[in-house]
């Protein structure tokens, strides 16, 4: 089987088009340009340590990443309203949505902290036994 060449998933820029070899999608850089934009602003939302990641796949993708947490818009609002889901990826994984970053971001810290106390009181109850 032959390997892929290395600029594979390299982005070239031939005018409007910004797209990858792997991709095909003729991407445009216009829609690279956005996304950059809402993604520096996204992790501006959302304060300190977060750090905007732009990426393609079939069209141009961002989010904002923390340590192990990220961040992500839908491209279209959701049945229930919400805009964007957090994805916290500790030991255990929680994902929550909500209609603004903070939100998303709020619940899966709640998620977290109640999934903590849980733990600590199943740890606690055979540790008695």
């Amino acid at each position: 089987m032959s390997e892929l060449p290395a600029n594979f998933w390299k982005p070239v820029r031939r005018g409007p088009i910004y797209c990858s070899p792997g991709c095909g999608a003729k991407c445009t850089y216009k829609a690279y340009l956005k996304a950059k934009r809402d993604a520096d602003y996204l992790a501006k939302s959302l304060g300190k340590d977060w750090k905007p990641e732009v990426w393609e796949n079939l069209g141009w993708h961002y989010q904002a990443v923390r340590s192990f947490v990220h961040v992500v818009p839908h491209k279209r609002d959701r049945h229930d309203g919400s805009r964007f889901t957090c994805y916290f990826n500790a030991a255990k994984q929680f994902v929550e949505r909500g209609e603004t970053p903070k939100l998303a971001f709020k619940r899966a810290l709640e998620a977290a902290r109640k999934h903590l106390v849980m733990l600590g009181l199943q740890i606690k109850e055979v540790e008695d036994a």
